[in-house]
Formats: C-alpha cells, sequence, structure tokens
C-alpha cells in the first residue's frame, strides 16, 4: 500500500517470480500491521498454522490479544549483562493476571535450550 521505491518494486517482483505469494494490507496505524486482520487472511487461504519469528514486541502483542497458542523460546548459552527483558512490552494487566502455561517441555539443540509450552487461555 501506499508509494513504493524502484527497489522495493523490484524486491517484490522478484520474490513472486520465485513463487512467494505476496499480500498486502493497510496498515491501521502507520508502521503496525493488525495483527488480527493478519491471521483472519491467512485463515481464509486454508493456512491453520504460523510460525512468527520476532523480538519482545511481536512476542508481546501476540500473548497480550491472546492469538499464541504455543510458545517456543531459545535460550543461547550466554550472559550480556542486562540485556533486553523479552517481557519487557507485556502490559502491567497481562502480568498481573498471569499468562499460565501447560505441557512445558525443554531440549537442547545444539548448544541453545529450547523450551516450548502452550497458552493456556
Amino acid at each position: 500500500s501506499g508509494k513504493r521505491t524502484r527497489k522495493q518494486k523490484d524486491k517484490k517482483s522478484y520474490l513472486e517470480s520465485l513463487g512467494v505469494e505476496i499480500i498486502e494490507m493497510p496498515d491501521p496505524v502507520p508502521g503496525y500491521m493488525s495483527l488480527e486482520n493478519i491471521l483472519k487472511v491467512l485463515g481464509e487461504k486454508g493456512i491453520a498454522s504460523l510460525l512468527v519469528e520476532g523480538g519482545a514486541t511481536t512476542f508481546s502483542h501476540f500473548l497480550e490479544r491472546n492469538l499464541a497458542d504455543k510458545i517456543m523460546c531459545f535460550i543461547a548459552p550466554k550472559i550480556f549483562g542486562q540485556g533486553l527483558s523479552v517481557f519487557e512490552h507485556l502490559p502491567n494487566k497481562l502480568l498481573s493476571n498471569e499468562v499460565k502455561l501447560r505441557d512445558v517441555s525443554f531440549r537442547q539443540l545444539d548448544k541453545d535450550l529450547l523450551v516450548e509450552a502452550y497458552v493456556n487461555c
């Protein structure tokens, strides 16, 4: 949507030539897309499962809107000091209500630890 640069048009054409389907959606707020609308469009296309890879903001938006069924978090064996909290962007009201997890499992993948759990809605 909106004006695209020549570089963006070239990238879109290139991806489409590889068989990638590009779905353009309006931003309800400039710079942000509606997660609910994205999931609705994907559902209409018969897509029932989606892997979302993102940082703390994306993680928080999916949790606070009850849009996540399962969480998969990788923990690397590194210490960076304070670093960024994955829960930093969750609103206080959500934290006071807790996000309860079930069927939590842990496994090592190479040097990382993978924590998987389902979200109780």
